[in-house]
C-alpha cells in the first residue's frame, strides 16, 4: 500500500502572503537532501482573479474542483505537495448554497487521501497590500483572514503559522520538525 503524500496548503485572506510562503518553503524543501520528490501546486483561481473574471470566481464548483484536481494530478508524482491554496478556501467563497454539498465532498476527500499540515499566514501590516491580481481590498481581505484563521485551526491534520516577515527558514524549520515528529 503506497503511503499517502503530504498536503502542505496555506491559509489566510488574499495579500497574506500565502503564495510567497508556499514557493519560498517549495525552494528550501526542493533542495534539501531530507525530501525528495516535492511539487508545488499553485492556486486554481488566480488566473481568473487577474482576468478579473468574477463570473469564474463565483462558481466555487469550478474553482474548488480545479484545485482539486490540480493537488491529484501532482499526488501521482510527488511525496510532498505545497500549495498556496487551501482546499478549504471554496467553502470561504461559496456563495450557491447548491455548489456546498459538491465542495464539502471534495474538501473531505482531499483530507482522506493526503496527510495534511495547514499554515495559517498572518499578515503582516509592515509590508504594502498589493492589489494586483485582486478582487477583494484590504478590509475585505482582512475579514477573511480572521475566517480563514478559525478554519485552519479546526482543519484535519497539523497546525503551523507564519508571518511574512519572519525568515523563510523558520517556517522551514517548523514544518520539517513537525513531519518529522509525525512520521514516528
Amino acid at each position: 500500500m503506497n503511503k499517502k503524500p503530504t498536503l502542505i496548503q496555506f491559509w489566510g485572506g488574499p495579500g497574506s502572503g500565502k503564495s510567497i510562503g508556499a514557493c519560498s518553503l517549495y525552494t528550501l524543501m526542493a533542495i534539501s537532501p531530507s525530501y525528495e520528490e516535492v511539487g508545488l501546486v499553485r492556486e486554481f483561481a488566480k488566473k481568473y482573479a487577474i482576468l478579473r473574471d468574477r463570473e469564474a470566481l463565483s462558481d466555487q464548483r469550478f474553482i474548488t474542483g480545479g484545485q482539486a484536481a490540480s493537488l491529484y494530478i501532482a499526488k501521482l508524482e510527488y511525496k510532498t505537495i505545497i500549495s498556496d491554496s487551501a482546499i478549504e478556501l471554496g467553502r470561504v467563497y461559496c456563495s450557491d448554497s447548491k455548489d456546498l454539498e459538491f465542495i464539502e465532498k471534495t474538501i473531505s476527500e482531499v483530507y482522506s487521501d493526503f496527510n495534511v499540515v495547514n499554515v495559517f499566514i498572518r499578515r503582516n501590516f509592515d509590508l504594502a497590500f498589493e492589489e494586483a491580481g485582486r478582487v477583494h481590498n484590504l478590509k475585505e481581505s482582512m475579514e477573511i483572514d480572521a475566517e480563514t484563521c478559525e478554519m485552519a485551526q479546526a482543519a484535519p491534520g497539523l497546525y503551523l503559522e507564519w508571518t511574512t516577515s519572519r525568515n523563510i527558514y523558520t517556517l522551514f524549520t517548523a514544518v520539517d520538525a513537525a513531519l518529522r515528529k509525525n512520521s514516528e
